[in-house]
C-alpha cells in the first residue's frame, strides 16, 4: 500500500520542466523507448512530454514523476524545477 500512496502523491506534484524531464533521461542514459517502457507508454508519449505538447496524467504521471525521481536520486542531482 505504500507504493500506491506514493503513487498519488506523485500524481498531484509538479513536474519537473520538459527540458529538465530529458535532461534526466539523457543523463541516466536511458532512450526515450526504455523510458517509455518503464513508463507503460509509447516512446512517441515520452517524446511529447519532453518538448511540453502533453503533460502525463493520472497514473502515468504517478509513474512517471517517481521514475524522474528514483533516476535524479541515483544521479546524486536534484531536480530542477525552474529549468526551461
Amino acid at each position: 500500500m505504500d507504493i500506491l500512496r506514493a503513487e498519488r502523491k506523485a500524481a498531484t506534484e509538479a513536474l519537473p520542466p520538459p527540458a529538465e524531464r530529458a535532461r534526466i533521461r539523457k543523463a541516466y542514459g536511458v532512450s526515450q523507448d526504455a523510458m517509455g517502457k518503464a513508463a507503460g507508454v509509447h516512446r512517441v508519449t515520452i517524446s511529447s512530454w519532453e518538448r511540453g505538447e502533453a503533460e502525463p496524467e493520472g497514473d502515468n504521471r504517478a509513474i512517471y514523476v517517481g521514475l524522474l525521481r528514483e533516476m535524479a536520486a541515483e544521479l546524486g542531482t536534484e531536480i530542477n524545477m525552474e529549468a526551461e
